[in-house]
């Protein structure tokens, strides 16, 4: 009789396996979906927040560099890249992260594309052309 119960039990367990995993299979794949047909709401999220931080880190550590129409030094520059990675990374919290890690498929995959974001954003600094643009005119303006 045990023996009949304890087969009865390994068979129940087997079959609560294999139905596990065929769930976790199709829930897999159901997110998978979800990713693709909800991909621009994942990035303007991402996107919301990297905008935040990048406002942040500018303001405190590049603008002034922007205005004077130069370039922070190769360290200053690393550092404010690593800040803003760490805010938008606090800005997005553990939930989100983990959800932008499995959509971009790891984590250092996250890390670059919020790094290109950045440094997109520094290459593009509207006010240091300005300012570049200013300082030419004023030097044109000089000679004459």
């Amino acid at each position: 009789m045990n023996y009949e119960l304890l087969c009865i039990s390994f068979l129940i367990f087997l079959f609560f396996l294999i139905l596990v995993l065929i769930l976790s299979k199709k829930i897999n794949e159901f997110f998978d979906i979800y990713k693709v047909k909800f991909y621009r709401e994942y990035i303007s999220t991402l996107e919301y927040y990297m905008n935040m931080a990048f406002d942040i880190i500018y303001k405190d550590q590049i603008m002034i560099y922007s205005i004077e129409a130069t370039s922070p030094t190769e360290l200053l520059l690393k550092k404010a890249v690593k800040d803003y990675l760490n805010l938008t990374l606090s800005f997005l919290g553990p939930g989100l992260i983990k959800r932008y890690e499995d959509f971009y498929g790891d984590f250092d995959s996250l890390l670059l594309n919020i790094t290109e974001y950045f440094n997109s954003r520094y290459e593009n600094d509207e006010i240091k052309k300005v300012s570049i643009n200013d300082m030419m005119s004023k030097d044109i303006d000089t000679e004459d």
